[in-house]
């Protein structure tokens, strides 16, 4: 897949034209294009979530009632909480099938669309142990009399095999009550991260402590925003590759007082668990769902070479997708690409691709973002441990710097280049300086104070980088659940005002996108950051310096700081490295990237960590374990936050 003349090339255009007419479904992808409950969320647009439907209840005067949401996951079941369908008999748990209806393709509840509106009725209702005296097992299937017709405003969602959501932002849709306390007539949906239990029960131990277990998750952003009366059996939905899964089942969350019946849309959300239910409802619906609808399904076929592949979603083939992330791709590169195309029904991009380069999950759609050639500075290696670094070795190192204080400092935070508009920071370091702002971002530098920077290759020749580059800043995304008192959460995504060229002094560093990688951590790593002047606070100067480390295991860490009166509760979000020396830095670095060359596609460096924390006294630095954040668990957080640029070929 090599030649020499070198074109542009936007892939994309031509998978579109391959599956334009492919009338095969796919579960999670909505047909009706876009544009890149809920209380203060977005309007949506008709048929931008073909799964979501609404569930009518016969009232004892006769009358259809609006009562909750569900997900449609076939054609025949529609997924919802069982309190949704609680009778208003005393002597009965559930009322009748014969009392609910469900429609399907509808946007406007006042007005529904009459042609994508489809009504069915309800045979049987399935419900899992639930009872009115407990909140778990709050999950239920609607069995349909006649099965749905998949259009384009009618499709079902995929199902949620993921173990763990820690990290993930989900998005939820409904038709309920707005700040007037009124039902929306139009749909409406709100993104939602899925929050740690232990600040969930924080948040409110009277109503969440003793209720979340394996079958119930948190979310929300107990800001003013959340589901609410009327969002109920609405699924939470998160997005991985092309597809969106149903991952939670709106539950419950806290009432506004005593006797009332409205929701707290300050409070955080409880919602089902799917996952834990999987095996019940593959049971229930005699459906095989893992096989039917996921995007990792083995459908064989044959590479342009006429070797047996698979046919996967393009983000699941490591060779092509890197070859697409290419500014520049040859054509002899294009023609491949172009041969190796095949069809998975309703996947809108899918290659036959060689076994050994299939990754397990499909990449985040927004990591086309992300350049392919990261990780490879002009100058690899360097000095000893903990001896200045070459000009040239780690050119992804950034700088957010604050206006000039009034003494003439300029006091900056550490961070990483992801691309030619984003850089990756900290939040924490730039809430200590909020008495002033961030202004601007400086690529380049590798000693601070020096016009040109300078310093010799293995050969003995003196070679210089060409000046810093300033960018001022356009945007900074902080990460919604960064917790101050105890650090949790811990990232910033700078968005520069404009597009930085790449050069021999200024390159982007890569992320763990690919397996083995995104779940596990090398053991020997580097962390690269300036020094910090301990006379003047959160201000660093002179040489780029290099600390060799080691990485530790959550337990021994967790002891190694209590011991030194730290008590951090450590979970997998973390990453626990031990500085080896013989020189070690104990100043505060919090943003510095942690990473180690490895083979991803070729031998790269990659940030595996952000830092954080560590002892400042030196002699207890030598013995106990320093805290980063673990970029593994946060790859979705990272590149959902990113948008296309004006350099960027490829824009969806």
């Amino acid at each position: 897949m090599m030649g020499d003349k070198r074109i542009f090339v936007v892939l994309l255009v031509l998978f579109g034209a391959a599956f334009a007419t492919e009338e095969k479904f796919l579960c999670g992808i909505p047909r009706v294009k876009s544009q890149f409950l809920i209380v203060r969320g977005e309007d949506t647009r008709h048929g931008h979530w073909p799964w979501h439907v609404a569930m009518w209840i016969r009232q004892k005067d006769g009358t259809d009632k609006y009562s909750c949401g569900g997900t449609l996951i076939s054609q025949k079941f529609v997924l919802t909480a069982a309190h949704c369908l609680l009778s208003e008999d005393r002597h009965q748990l559930f009322r009748s099938a014969r009392d609910i209806t469900v429609w399907a393709g509808v946007f406007d509840l006042q007005n529904p669309e009459q042609d994508t509106q489809q009504v069915r009725a309800v045979a049987k209702i399935h419900t899992s142990s639930y009872s009115k005296d407990s909140l778990l097992n709050d999950i239920a299937l609607l069995e349909l009399t006649e099965p749905v017709q998949y259009t384009g405003h009618v499709l079902p969602a995929c199902l949620n095999a993921k173990a763990t959501l820690r990290n993930d932002i989900g998005t939820v849709v409904g038709w309920g009550v707005s700040d007037d306390d009124k039902p929306s007539p139009t749909l409406k949906k709100l993104a939602l991260p899925v929050v740690a239990e232990s600040e969930c029960v924080k948040s409110d131990p009277t109503i969440f402590e003793g209720t979340l277990h394996k079958e119930l998750f948190c979310a929300g952003l107990a800001n003013g925003s959340a589901p609410c009366n009327g969002d109920s059996g609405g699924g939470l939905m998160v997005q991985r590759g092309d597809a969106w899964y149903v991952a939670g089942i709106v539950s419950f969350t806290k009432i506004r007082r005593s006797g009332s019946s409205y929701c707290l849309a300050d409070s955080y959300t409880a919602f089902t668990n799917v996952n834990a239910y999987w095996d019940w409802i593959e049971k229930t619906t005699n459906i095989d769902f893992r096989g039917r609808y996921n995007e990792e399904k083995n459908i064989p076929c044959s590479t342009p070479q006429g070797t047996p592949g698979t046919c996967v979603p393009i983000q699941q083939c490591r060779d092509i997708f890197n070859a697409i992330r290419a500014p520049l791709i040859s054509q002899q590169d294009a023609t491949f690409i172009n041969r190796s195309i095949c069809s998975i029904g309703g996947v809108p991009r899918a290659v036959c691709c060689k076994p050994e380069q299939i990754e397990p999950m499909p990449l985040h759609r927004n990591a086309l973002l992300l350049p392919s050639e990261c990780g490879r500075p002009k100058i690899r290696g360097g000095p000893a441990a903990g001896q200045s670094t070459s000009v040239f070795e780690f050119p992804w190192m950034a700088m957010v710097r604050f206006q000039m204080r009034k003494n003439g400092v300029i006091p900056f935070c550490l961070g990483t280049l992801l691309n030619t508009r984003y850089v990756l920071s900290v939040t924490g370091c730039m809430s200590k300086l909020k008495s002033v702002q961030v202004d601007h971002v400086r690529l380049g530098e590798h000693t601070e104070g020096k016009e040109y920077d300078c310093s010799f290759d293995e050969r003995g020749r003196r070679i210089c980088a060409d000046r810093v580059l300033d960018v001022k800043v356009e945007q900074i995304i902080r990460h919604p659940q960064f917790d101050v008192p105890m650090y949790t959460n811990d990232l910033a995504i700078v968005r520069m005002a404009a597009d930085v060229p790449y050069s021999d002094h200024i390159r982007p560093i890569c992320l763990p996108l690919y397996s083995p990688y995104r779940n596990s951590v090398p053991k020997d790593l580097v962390i690269t950051a300036w020094e910090m002047d301990l006379m003047k606070q959160n201000i660093y100067e002179g040489e780029l310096r290099r600390y060799p480390q080691v990485t530790v295991d959550i337990d021994t860490c967790q002891r190694a700081l209590e011991s030194v009166g730290f008590t951090p509760a450590l979970n997998e979000d973390r990453l626990c490295t031990l500085q080896l020396g013989p020189e070690y830095s104990c100043h505060r670095i919090a943003g510095a990237p942690i990473g180690a060359y490895v083979d991803m596609d070729g031998e790269r460096f990659v940030q595996f960590g952000l830092w954080k924390f560590a002892p400042l006294n030196c002699t207890v630095r030598q013995t106990v374990p320093g805290l980063a954040m673990n970029l593994g668990r946060y790859l979705d957080w990272i590149l959902d936050s990113i948008k296309p640029s004006d350099l960027s070929l490829i824009r969806g």
